[in-house]
This record gives C-alpha cells, structure tokens and sequence, in this order.
C-alpha cells in the first residue's frame, strides 16, 4: 500500500531533521532536560515527567552520544505534530468519500508548512519537552476534530491525549482544553453529546495525567530532581510550577501588551498563511459539512497560552507556547483553500505559499541547524576548572545545566558542591549542600556570605560571576575565586576559539550562540581584569565587538601591561538582553573596563558611537562614568538626557540618580 503524500513529507522532513539533530549539550534548558531522561527525573517545575519517561527510553538506543539520543527523541516528536496538522487538515476538509483528494492535498500543505513553522521547528533538532507536548496537543485537538465530524467515540481519546499533554507542559494541555470548549456549544445545541461521554473523558484525562506519580516516586528515591515533591503541599507547587513562576515574567506586563506581543509575531510568522485563510472563507459559497465558526473560536482561544508570559522571539521555549494555535491556524488555512472555488492556478499558487512561506523558509536553517561543538568544550571547561572539595556559586543557565547533565551523564565531579543561585530559596536546592563536609549544619538561604564564612578553611568557594561573599578576587578557570590564581592555558585556547565563534557569526533572530559566547568572554574580561591581567581582560572585550570599526576596538586590542586600575562602575546592561549579553551590551562592559584602566576618551568614544547607533543606555553609561570621576555636572546632562530620550527605561537609571542625590 502506498503512503499517503502528507505522510511521505513528514518521513523526508524527518529524515532532515535527524542529521540536523545537535548532540551538543545546547542552550536554555536542554542539560536539566538531559539529567531528567538520564535520571528518570523530574526537571524544573512543573516536572515534564511524561517527557522524563519517554526520553530515558531513548537513552537506550543503540547509537549516537547521550544528548543527541534524547534530541533524537524531539526531532520523532515534532515530526508526529507537524503530521497531526496534515491530519487535522484532512478531517475539516474531508465531508465525502469524493472530497479525499481535496482534504489528503490540504494535509499535505499543512504538514509541509508545520514542519517549516518556527513554533515547531526550533524544537525538532534539541534535548526540549515541546515536541512531546505538540504532539499531544495537536493529537487532542484532531480527535476533538472527529468528534466535531460526527466521530462520537473521539471525545474521549481527545481527552487522554490532553491529558497526556498536561503530563509534560501543561499550557499545550490548556490549548487543546480550550478547543473543546470551543467546540461543545455546537455539540450541545446538536444534542450529540451526553453527560456518560463527558464524564468519560473527565476520566480519561485524569487517567492520562497519571506520570505525575513520577514526582513523588522518584522523589522519595532520591533522584535529583529540581524540587521538592515530598509532601502534598509541595507537590503542588512543583506540579503547577509555582516556584518557576518568577522566571516567566508571569505579571512583569500587562494582559494588553502580552497580547500585542503575541499577535505581532503571530502577523511575522503566518501573516500570509491567515489572509489566506480569510481569503478561502469568503470565497467558499457553499458550505464544506458543519459551518467552521467553532474551529475558529477556538483558533482565538489556542492563542491564550502564549499570554502566560512575555513572548521572546529569540527564545524558541517561548515561541513553544504557540504551536496549538500555530497547528491549527496552518490546518484551517490549508482546508479552506483546498475547499475554495478557486482556479486551479491560484489555488495552487495560494497553497504554495502556504507550504513554502517565504517568512519561515528562509529563517529554516538557523532553526534547525543548531548543533555548537563548542558549547560542549565550554560545558567541560566549567565542570573541569574547580579544585576538589571546592564550593562553585553558579548563575547562568549553561552552568547550572552543564553541572545537572555533567552529573547525571557522566557522574562527574562528586567531589565538588554546586549552588545555584538563581533558586537559592528554595530549600531543596540547599539539600546536597548540607552533606558537604564543610557545612555540618544546614547553609542560611538568606544570608549567603555568614552561611559561607562556615566553610572557610575547609573549601574554596568560586564564582561564576562577581559576587559580594568573596572576600578576594582571583581567577581560577572560568570562575572567581578567593584562592591564588592558576594558570589554565586550555582556558586561553577556549577563549580564542569562542572569539573566532563570534567573528563568523552573523546577527539575526538566532544570535543565542553568539550571546553565549560574549557572555563568557565578558565574564573572563572582567574577571581578568579585576586579577590584575587588564591587557588579557582588554584583548577579551574586544574580541567580543567585531562588529565594531577597527578604531574603536583599537585601544582595547593594543592594550600592554598592567594599568592602575579604577573602583567599579555600574554598567547599564539591558534587562531583556539574551544571556545579558547582547551586542550593545558588550559595547557598554568594554567601555566600562577601558575607563576602569585609564582609558576614558577610548571608552566615550565607543559610547557615542553607540548612541549614534541609537542605543540610549550609552547615555546612562556615560553618566556612570563621569560620575565616577566626579565630573557631576557631565553625569547630570547625560542623565537628563537618558530620561527625556528614553523615558520608558527611567528605572534603570536609579543607581545613577542615588549617586547624584545631594
């Protein structure tokens, strides 16, 4: 028997996507991901545990590293979503036998076009939770489809299917949740639906969130996972992800401004898929079965997941919350213009852009080829560089997820204790601390430093960034450290090749690599410097700014010697910047380290060509140092100036102000 067309383009888009798969340890949260399946282990709340499940089934393939086995498993995942679109295409399409090629070319369409999307794209090649939950999601809603199209039976695999879905990322659950409330009015007002159906499906949905058992289950065996599942109360927290609600943004804006974010992107991604759509539905006189009003109410209502937090479209976990609506947006669209009275040519032609948009066809490689071996080298240099029984205070997502998946892969470093701090509150976090030898009573999450002082003389402590606990600054590796410095020259030939990184790299949607690489560099810059290295710690910055003219970078590349060197400055780092290290962001650090070395007009002249860029946080910089140097009526102008320039970014301004306060 031969396949149907859609299903041979989901198995060509899978074959591309399993040589695209990274098996690097990536970016956002893909280590924590990797120590979950290895594990069999709850990640950040609110715990995925479906996903734990069916990744740790992947760890046993036969072939390929541990990272790109447990990718492996998104790339199958987001290729069955993308396959659930062409088969929600079909079912709206499809009313009669004689509408099968119509519908099975409207799958086709939607499949193609899915596997393009970004929503799902961009988590098809890495170690992520979404491709399951999209898979789920879209599942649900084609059977809630076929209940809608006279499938009685269908309601109830629906309702397994959300379920199953809120298992690994609850919102993609709520997306298919909110279509069948779409849908049900319909349904009552036909009267094909009973109360016995609907309590079935409450059943089913339960009985597929049941892999929540996980939690407790693993937690009581000692797994590490990332909270604390040992009581009912705190069950509940980590099963909603009430401690990891901070970390969206959740509340940071207003309901208006989350949704003009949203419908912005939505316009950039499937602008032309959508006029389409509007298009196929004004023109078709007759109407194709059931009327579609209820299909689009609830393409409206899948749009609420993506208001739970501030859309990043540099973030793909973000862009995540969006595949339901970006499913069915894809599969109306395709089913309405394979419906329509349209010549063939413009059909065609309207189907094409479709599959093929121009919006995401051309953004496709970056999305999919994502794969950084140097990611890897960097992940081994941050677990490598702590000496034995030392105490390392990380913050950044690729410490923090280096340590959980070096741990769980590999069983790396035991001989190391590891806080991060980004949840320094939550008492789980603390719990593999107080065995360490050197805090015989549970550490104070309030009071870091006196909770520190303890372990003195029997640790050393280090840090990933500059941290106020530390009575000395010396650099050990890629971290601070309170000890006498050591020579690492393997951390050279990384910052060399992670500089190179950044000179080839192009700006764009996708610069998270690029940011990755800035933030370490920056990191090691300052570090540097604050040991005495300023010529090493000049040379870093500017390599971090080959996007610079060459004048500009020139007194940070010919940096010599060691230079007197100034008290700190604040430095006014974009909130929102990826990684806090974007490209402005790195001018800014540079600047501020040149005028820290006694290098003030190199590092205003860097600043004022940053403001002709139109970057009004040079002016806040700007005022920053001059404040420094006493110069207040300097820092005063430039400060005025911020503010009337840039009024919406007055908070960031407040160090500045006190500094200036009579």
């Amino acid at each position: 028997m031969i396949a149907r067309p859609s299903t041979l383009v989901a198995l060509a888009g899978l074959v591309v996507l399993v040589l695209c798969t990274g098996a690097s340890p990536g970016l956002y949260d893909a280590g924590g991901i990797v120590a979950g399946a290895t594990a069999l282990a709850a990640t950040h709340p609110p715990g995925q545990p479906l996903h734990a499940i069916v990744a740790h089934a992947a760890t046993y393939l036969p072939f390929g590293p541990l990272t790109f086995r447990i990718a492996l498993a998104s790339a199958i995942t987001e290729v069955l979503a993308a396959w659930f679109v062409g088969r929600i295409a079909f079912a709206i399409a499809h009313d009669s036998p004689d509408d099968e090629p119509r519908a099975e070319l409207a799958a086709t369409v939607a499949t193609c076009a899915a596997l393009l999307a970004p929503p799902l794209l961009r988590q098809a090649t890495r170690a992520e939770v979404y491709g399951l939950a999209a898979a789920l999601s879209l599942a649900s809603i084609h059977a809630l489809v076929r209940w809608w199209k006279h499938d009685p039976h269908a309601l109830s695999r629906a309702a397994l299917f959300a379920g199953l879905a809120a298992a690994v990322h609850p919102p993609h659950a709520f997306a298919a949740v909110l279509t069948g409330a779409a849908l049900l009015p319909a349904m009552l007002r036909a009267r094909r639906v009973r109360p016995r159906a609907i309590a079935h499906a409450a059943l089913a949905f339960v009985l597929g969130a049941t892999p929540y058992v996980l939690l407790p289950l693993r937690d009581a065996a000692g797994a590490p996972q990332w909270g604390d599942a040992s009581t009912w109360s705190d069950f509940v927290r980590y099963a909603t992800g009430a401690a990891y609600h901070r970390n969206l943004g959740a509340g940071s804006i207003g309901t208006a401004e989350l949704a003009l974010g949203v419908l912005a992107y939505v316009a950039t991604i499937l602008g032309p898929a959508l006029l389409l759509l509007a298009i196929g539905l004004v023109v078709t006189r007759r109407a194709q079965g059931p009327t579609r009003a209820p299909l689009l109410v609830a393409l409206v209502l899948t749009l609420v997941p993506g208001l739970l937090q501030p859309l990043d479209a540099r973030i793909p976990d973000h862009l995540a919350y969006l595949a339901p609506f970006t499913g069915l947006a894809l599969a109306l669209t395709a089913a309405a213009l394979a419906s329509a009275p349209l010549p063939r040519t413009a059909r065609a032609g309207a189907l094409a852009v479709v599959a093929l948009s121009p919006t995401t066809i051309l953004d496709a490689p970056a999305s999919a080829c994502i794969d950084a071996p140097i990611l890897e080298t960097l992940a081994f240099e941050l677990t490598d560089a702590p000496p034995p029984r030392a105490l390392a205070l990380v913050q950044s997502d690729l410490a923090t997820m280096s340590w959980r998946a070096a741990r769980a892969t590999e069983l790396a470093r035991p001989d190391v204790a590891v806080l991060p701090l980004g949840t320094i509150h939550e008492p789980w976090q603390w719990r593999p601390l107080a065995t360490h030898p050197c805090f015989t009573t549970p550490p104070v999450a309030h009071d870091l430093p006196t909770s520190l002082a303890r372990g003195r003389g029997c640790t050393t402590v280090l840090s990933e960034k500059r941290d106020p606990a530390l009575r000395a600054i010396a650099l050990l590796g890629s971290y601070l450290s309170e000890d006498a410095p050591i020579s690492r020259p393997f951390t050279e030939r990384l910052d060399a090749a992670l500089a190179r990184e950044l000179a080839i790299s192009p700006p764009g949607l996708h610069d998270e690599l690029a940011a990755q690489a800035r933030n370490q560099l920056l990191n090691r810059a300052q570090r540097l410097v604050e040991s005495g290295r300023s010529d090493a710690g000049l040379h870093l910055a500017g390599a971090t700014l080959p996007f610079v003219a060459a004048s500009l970078r020139a007194p940070l590349e010919r940096a010599q010697g060691t230079r007197p060197l100034r008290p700190p400055v604040p430095v006014a780092i974009d909130p929102d910047a990826l990684f806090d290290a974007s490209r402005e962001d790195a001018i800014r650090v540079a600047a501020e380290l040149l005028f820290r070395t006694g290098d003030p007009v190199a590092a205003e002249a860097l600043l004022l060509d940053q403001l002709d860029r139109g970057d009004p946080r040079a002016l806040l910089q700007i005022g920053h140092h001059a404040a420094a140097a006493g110069d207040r009526a300097t820092a005063q102008r430039a400060l005025d100036t911020f503010l009337a320039t840039a009024p919406a970014l007055a908070p960031e301004a407040s160090s500045l102000e006190q500094a200036l306060a009579p």
